[in-house]
């Protein structure tokens, strides 16, 4: 399903992979055991909410609350159900007794039948209580809480209680004003799309901080994503076929969460002994590790095989959940243990570059040449210029984690310096090493043997939670031990750079291209053998029309152009077949290698320049 899902949400949106894998696994945390919560920090107009609405369209709509500013009793209105204190069902507001119900044929009022049911209703609303029930829930906040809001869920969203009462008035079915009670239950899951409001700091040390993409090429491609709408707007309008079906897909899935939600992971001890505490945070920030593990698990209930303890049930975690839980995790890493917004700790990075020119020779570096390397690597970067203050700002903050000190200038102490404390390894690049030696087959059979030593009755394993077949652990093993998910998803990640790079090396010597001329053999026709010409040399290839093409030779040929020419082929193709083909008749045709087009494949699907059915052939979108 995350493979499925990155190629859906990103016909809509350009880059920010983890970014769409963090929200993802936020909102099916909320139909786990611990729901995570996420903060994304940095900058305006950088994608936080467009990102988090994308994501999340594809969950239920009464799973998802979209909260702005609203105060308490705005929550309370908006999301809770007025509860019979005494038998807890909800009370119908419209059943208020009216005079006009206690009518006679006659005409008359039985003064007496109203007055005893009027008694019973504010009765009943004496011991009535407002109930906003957050289990299953996924609550986004587009702008910072109400500092009320915020203080009444923060036992909620720290997970200190389950449960959390509080008083307000309120003129409940439009009565006499009352005292009402109010209890907050359940533990939502929840990203906050801004977080400018220092009240809410506090939180962060209990949640995921991230930063989303910045960068002049994620900037370009969402400015040709509008331009593609605007071209092609019945592409975009409403939603397509793949789209709702895999709405469905995920509502299935949320379906059998309400009844299968638990997950045991074999390799937990490993985890603890891979990963590197140092701090005190390192305890929570281990056990949101081990919650993108778990939500993993839930991501792919339907695939897992269920572990039965007795009368309970257990989803259990793969080393494709640890993988791409440790790929996403290493991600944020930085962000998440500094709480600090990623545009800030690009500015200690630069501190730290600049520090290792100048220590020998001075104190330390003045908040002048910090603001101008700074807003150097901004331009670059296509972010906004800072001024001093903001620098100030991001200095406090990080002189408050120990990272930076500042000390007075000895020829004027008007002036101080920046220095560097430490120089903290905040990296998590070691989290993602994952092999043989981390948890292999013989380590899965011992987990599972000591289970069986320790429980009675004995462990069974079931295949999946629908065939309620009885296996062995060696059957289920392949799924176990994973098809290294984590690297097939995040491989375009780690490559996507160089691409960028290499199409811009390619189009710079565009001028200088050796053409190729395709001769088509007449006596075979225009879908015979013919040959491509370049200089002296002569290679065969199946012709498929009679437009003139250049072979896209990765020294010669930019993506742009090679993705042009594979769209006309690629149009008659399927005009001549009457639909949609399977992708390796096009690269036959087209005679390139696996990996060049490959390439051109995924840009194109990206883009929306081409279409994949659902049994993988290909289209051209218009």
């Amino acid at each position: 399903m995350i493979e499925e899902f990155l190629r859906i949400v990103g016909k809509t949106t350009v880059r920010d992979k983890v970014t769409k894998l963090v929200v993802f696994l936020t909102g099916f945390s909320a139909f786990g055991e611990e729901p995570l919560n996420l903060f994304l920090r940095g900058p305006s107009s950088i994608g936080k909410t467009y990102v988090t609405m994308q994501t999340l369209k594809f969950f239920p709509s009464y799973s998802v609350m979209l909260l702005g500013g609203l105060s308490p009793t705005a929550l309370v209105h908006d999301y809770g159900d007025l509860v019979d204190g005494r038998t807890g069902q909800v009370i119908d507001l419209t059943q208020k007794p009216k005079k006009s119900d206690f009518k006679g044929e006659d005409g008359k009022v039985d003064e007496e039948a109203y007055k005893r049911a009027r008694d019973d209703w504010n009765e009943m609303l004496k011991h009535a209580y407002y109930r906003v029930d957050l289990r299953r829930k996924i609550l986004v906040f587009l702008e910072s809480p109400h500092p009320e809001t915020y203080m009444r869920l923060r036992p909620i969203l720290s997970h200190d209680a389950p449960e959390v009462s509080y008083k307000f008035t309120d003129r409940p079915g439009g009565g006499p004003l009352r005292t009402m009670h109010v209890k907050l239950v359940g533990w939502p899951a929840t990203v906050f799309c801004t977080t400018e409001e220092r009240y809410v700091e506090d939180l962060a040390t209990r949640s995921f901080t991230h930063t989303p993409e910045m960068s002049r090429e994620k900037y370009q491609e969402a400015v040709r994503l509008h331009g593609r709408r605007a071209m092609y707007p019945w592409l975009f309008d409403g939603e397509g076929e793949e789209e709702a079906r895999f709405r469905e897909e995920v509502l299935k899935t949320v379906t059998l969460l309400q009844v299968l939600n638990r997950v045991v992971v074999p390799f937990g001890e490993k985890m603890a002994e891979v990963y590197r505490a140092h701090l005190a945070r390192d305890m929570r920030d281990y056990v949101h590790f081990l919650g993108l593990v778990k939500a993993l698990a839930l991501v792919h209930v339907r695939e897992r095989p269920i572990l039965e303890v007795g009368d309970k049930h257990y989803i259990v975690a793969s080393l494709d959940d640890y993988e791409v839980a440790a790929a996403i995790f290493k991600a944020v890493f930085e962000t998440t243990r500094s709480g600090l917004s990623g545009n800030v700790m690009m500015f200690f990075d630069i501190v730290k570059e600049e520090w290792e020119k100048v220590k020998d020779e001075r104190p330390g570096l003045t908040y002048g040449e910090l603001v101008t390397k700074y807003n150097e690597k901004a331009v670059e970067l296509g972010l906004k210029k800072v001024s001093k203050s903001t620098l100030y700002k991001w200095v406090q903050e990080l002189s408050n984690l120990g990272y930076l000190d500042t000390v007075p200038n000895p020829n004027d102490r008007r002036y101080r310096y920046i220095t560097l404390i430490e120089n903290p390894n905040i990296s998590g690049d070691y989290l993602n090493q994952i092999n043989e030696e981390f948890f292999g087959e013989k380590d899965f059979y011992n987990w599972f043997e000591g289970l069986k030593n320790i429980i009675f009755p004995k462990p069974l394993l079931y295949r999946d939670w629908f065939s309620k077949e009885k296996v062995n652990l060696s059957d289920v093993l392949p799924i176990l031990l994973g098809r290294r998910l984590g690297k097939i998803i995040f491989s375009e990640v780690e490559t996507q750079e160089s691409e960028r790079k290499e199409e811009k090396e390619m189009k710079s010597v565009g001028n200088r291209q050796s053409q190729i001329i395709l001769k088509p053999d007449v006596s075979l026709g225009l879908r015979g053998v013919s040959t491509l010409t370049e200089g002296n040399t002569v290679t065969s290839v199946t012709s498929v029309t009679s437009k003139t093409i250049r072979r896209p030779f990765e020294e010669d040929i930019s993506l742009q152009q090679a993705l042009d020419e594979a769209t006309d082929i690629l149009f008659d193709l399927t005009r001549q077949a009457g639909g949609p083909i399977p992708p390796e008749e096009l690269r036959r045709a087209l005679g390139w290698n696996q990996d060049f087009f490959s390439r051109v494949l995924r840009i194109a699907l990206r883009d929306r320049v081409w279409y994949q059915t659902p049994d993988g052939r290909i289209g051209v979108s218009w």
